[in-house]
């Protein structure tokens, strides 16, 4: 079997899936191992050789070029915002282009929340069209657009690009350490909290899942923290725990002293912080709940998927409402491993829980799993359900994409006057 190699980077116009087979051999069988793959596997003899030499030289001068590419991209934005974190990213991301373009900062900005987006100085955003999965090496060209509106900048009068804020959407340790030292090598680093999600890349605790984010940090960068994993790196660390005189539904108060503390660090008032949260914009999978025709409560929450913060967002709509709550759980199978996260939460909450609605892949299987009375549904079912209610309050946990999505579209798209329903009890998303 042919090893993979991690963090290959290679020229846009050029394949992944072909450096994946060909490069490896390359660089792990050296030039007896070529010859041997070559020989058995495609044309055999000095013919096979060459044509494997020929194209590795192709490749790694591209490649170069490419890279030296990015590095003056790069180099050309002074500040370079990376946001990571658990929970929380895209808002505060968004918060922070927001409240520095208000300033007249000329800000770019990359989300990858419900929606990935490039966002524009003007406040303009262009969704990210993926013909497959996503890579880390989308910041390449997110560069290079950054480059190009600078240009457009300075030609209108506006000036350059001064900042970009990028979301972080490496799991794996190895694309940590790319955003670090090759994709984005930000001057500025906002870890918002550190829950166990993410279990296969970062490990199935708090620690673990610590150690892996803290790859993304340069040394001697200033780094912004909620919380004390953090205080050995060799970095600026700033511990946020101020409370700022801001409040808005749909931005969680550690979100907002964190892009608080950072103005402040660059000179900025609260006046500035004001006007991006005027300006603030959210992600669409960041919903305020809305009531139903029945009297109910909709808490549209999908994004909410650590244990942690899934677990916090029932107990506060148990305590908000006086009662017991309905969860809608939508599964996808390519993130199993929230399906034990929320069946250990469960185990702990099942007596504020009266019923467990499953939707999504695989919802079967995956509410026999749960347990506790999980009911697998359709779409259809749990809207109809949740339309018909009376005074019941439903929430909605696990992933948004697919039936999430669809379910929410649905239940919107209802006309239905507000009923009786429990007070929201905040933002009502267990944003971070």
């Amino acid at each position: 079997m042919i090893p993979r190699v991690p963090c290959i980077y290679i020229p846009g116009k050029l394949s992944n899936e072909a450096v994946e087979v060909f490069l490896p051999v390359v660089l792990c069988y050296g030039i007896e191992g070529c010859w041997i793959w070559s020989g058995t596997f495609v044309v055999g003899g000095r013919l096979a050789m060459v044509i494997v030499f020929t194209l590795t030289a192709v490749l790694l001068v591209l490649g170069l070029v490419e890279a030296r590419r990015h590095r003056k991209n790069l180099n050309d934005v002074p500040i370079r915002i990376l946001v990571n974190g658990t929970r929380g990213k895209t808002t505060l991301a968004r918060l922070l282009i927001a409240s520095l373009n208000a300033q007249g900062i000329r800000t770019m900005g990359r989300t990858t929340g419900s929606e990935a987006t490039i966002i524009y100085p003007d406040g303009s955003v262009k969704p990210i069209v993926r013909k497959r999965r996503a890579r880390v090496y989308e910041l390449v060209p997110f560069f290079k657009e950054v480059s190009l509106e600078s240009s457009r900048g300075v030609s209108s009068g506006l000036g350059p690009v001064q900042c970009v804020v990028v979301e972080c959407m490496a799991l794996q340790a190895e694309n940590q350490v790319a955003f670090r030292d090759w994709l984005v090598r930000p001057t500025h680093v906002f870890i918002t909290n550190t829950y166990v999600d993410h279990v296969p890349e970062m490990g199935p605790t708090r620690e673990s899942t610590a150690q892996v984010l803290s790859l993304c940090v340069p040394r001697k960068s200033a780094l912004y923290v909620s919380d004390s994993f953090y205080d050995g790196l060799d970095a600026k660390v700033v511990h946020v725990c101020e409370e700022v005189p801001i409040e808005d539904p749909l931005i969680h108060p550690s979100c907002m002293a964190m892009a608080w503390a950072f103005l402040k660090d660059m000179g900025f008032g609260i006046e500035t912080l004001q006007a991006g949260v005027s300006a603030f914009v959210p992600d669409k999978g960041l919903l305020e709940p809305f009531p139903l025709r029945g009297g109910g409560v909709f808490v549209p929450s999908f994004s909410v998927n650590d244990e942690t913060c899934m677990e916090e967002t029932i107990r506060k709509w148990s305590s908000s409402c006086g009662g017991k709550v309905n969860v809608v759980f939508n599964s996808r199978k390519d993130r199993e491993q929230r399906i034990l996260l929320f069946k250990n939460v469960m185990s702990r909450v099942c007596d504020l829980v009266d019923d467990v609605l499953v939707i999504g892949d695989y919802p079967k299987k995956v509410a026999f799993y749960i347990g506790y009375g999980a009911v697998p549904c359709s779409v259809e079912e749990v809207f109809d359900k949740v339309s018909s209610s009376s005074g019941a309050v439903f929430v909605g946990l696990g992933n948004i994409k697919g039936a999430g999505e669809e379910l929410i579209g649905k239940l919107q798209s209802c006309d239905g006057g507000c009923g009786d329903g429990c007070d929201d009890g905040g933002d009502g998303k267990g944003a971070v």
